[in-house]
């Protein structure tokens, strides 16, 4: 190989190198440490409106649990118990967005889900995110023109459709 040729193959060695030099302190793909500021998240919460512990027990949510998350990753996230209704916690200063839930012992959602818009945390202030779960529809009675009750005889097995075979409905 020619001098010519090995200094251009160096070179464009030593350039490609030069471009894959990531610029973030080695963070690939991933969200850079939170800076040394802080501030403080505090969530508000409430079941269609309330803040009774006894709605808790109705909806069957045992904990409410919130996931924070800071550029599509999640960074941090926050449990307590259903009936305190508010949790706190210190988060560094950016913005946010969170995913938050009430749920059972199981930890599946009993209520719809929230998703909080985009909120800023700053440096020494308190960031207050309130949210009311709504209730799940209630069931229409009987006479409230709905559906009709379903008798014990008919609460077992689905309803099927019965077609004689002589019937010119019936499949061939």
């Amino acid at each position: 190989m020619s001098l010519a040729k090995l200094l251009v193959v160096s070179s464009s060695l030593l350039v490609l190198g030069a471009c894959a030099e990531d610029d973030d302190d080695h963070y690939r793909g991933y969200p850079p440490p939170p800076p040394d500021t802080t501030g403080t998240l505090e969530f508000q919460w409430s079941i269609g409106g309330e803040r009774d512990p006894a709605a808790c027990a109705s909806a069957g949510a045992l904990t409410f649990q919130s996931l924070i998350a800071d550029g599509g990753y999640v960074v941090d996230d926050i449990v307590a118990d259903c009936e305190s209704f508010e949790a706190s916690m210190p988060l560094y200063t950016d913005d946010f967005r969170a995913r938050s839930a009430l749920v059972n012992n199981n930890g599946f959602p009993v209520l719809r889900r929230i998703v909080e818009d985009l909120f800023v945390i700053e440096e020494g202030r308190v960031t207050r995110l309130v949210i009311d779960f709504p209730l799940p529809p209630v069931p229409l009675s009987p006479d409230a023109g709905g559906m009709p009750p379903v008798s014990e005889a008919d609460a077992g097995a689905p309803p099927v459709e019965v077609i004689d075979a002589g019937s010119s409905d019936a499949a061939p």
